[in-house]
């Protein structure tokens, strides 16, 4: 009676089952006892707000992660994501739950290698290279995440799982058609990585809050 009562699409076609039944479908444990079917999404809103910050995901694998990492970029409103390939699959339904659905909130491009995402962007676009471990393959310098200016150009947020990091020759790649910038997030000596998930989310809210120039802690107060 409760899911009668909403608002739904007039081509939402709603099927009772019994609790043996969504036990059987779902893949879950504990179910909430509600299944659904969406197709998705070919297209977001052309007025869909968002800053100039694309993140390429290199091989995030844990799902967990993936999902995380997709709920906070369209937290932050980044304009899209995309990830390589052996990269976790973002559709999957482990994946799914962990970012809330975000997953219809950002335009996520799947399978694309790193060359391929540098040369659809314009020459005047930076690419930041975000370290979530102690582990540095470049003689670039890197700078602690609130130095970077996020401001003054469109950016590819580049991020690598915690076991391997970001290949080198992405970097040297990178240099030769676009500024580069490598950022990390300060953790004390005996510590040797971050969750990349934690390292992106950081990333993302201190980006978006120099783009808007607003304080981003004020919308969880």
């Amino acid at each position: 009676e409760v899911i009668s009562d909403l608002s739904f699409p007039s081509s939402t076609k709603l099927v009772g089952v019994t609790p043996g039944q969504i036990a059987r479908l779902s893949n879950v444990d504990a179910s909430q006892g509600l299944l659904a079917m969406f197709d998705k999404p070919s297209s977001l809103p052309a007025d869909r707000k968002q800053i100039p910050i694309i993140a390429y995901l290199h091989q995030i694998k844990d799902l967990g992660n993936l999902g995380t990492i997709i709920r906070s970029a369209a937290g932050a409103e980044l304009q899209s994501i995309i990830t390589s390939p052996r990269s976790a699959h973002p559709w999957k339904p482990v994946v799914f739950r962990a970012s809330a659905a975000a997953n219809y909130m950002i335009p996520i491009y799947e399978q694309l290698e790193f060359q391929d995402a540098l040369a659809s962007l314009p020459s005047f676009w930076r690419v930041c290279f975000v370290q979530s471990s102690r582990k540095q393959d470049s003689d670039v310098v890197s700078l602690p995440y609130e130095k970077v200016d996020f401001r003054s150009k469109p950016t590819l947020v580049v991020l690598g799982n915690e076991s391997f990091g970001i290949p080198g020759s992405f970097i040297e790649t990178a240099k030769r058609c676009h500024d580069v910038v490598l950022t990390h997030i300060p953790i004390p000596e005996n510590l040797e990585s971050i969750n990349v998930a934690m390292a992106a989310s950081v990333v993302f809210f201190e980006a978006v809050s120099r783009v808007w120039d607003r304080d981003v802690t004020k919308a969880f107060i």
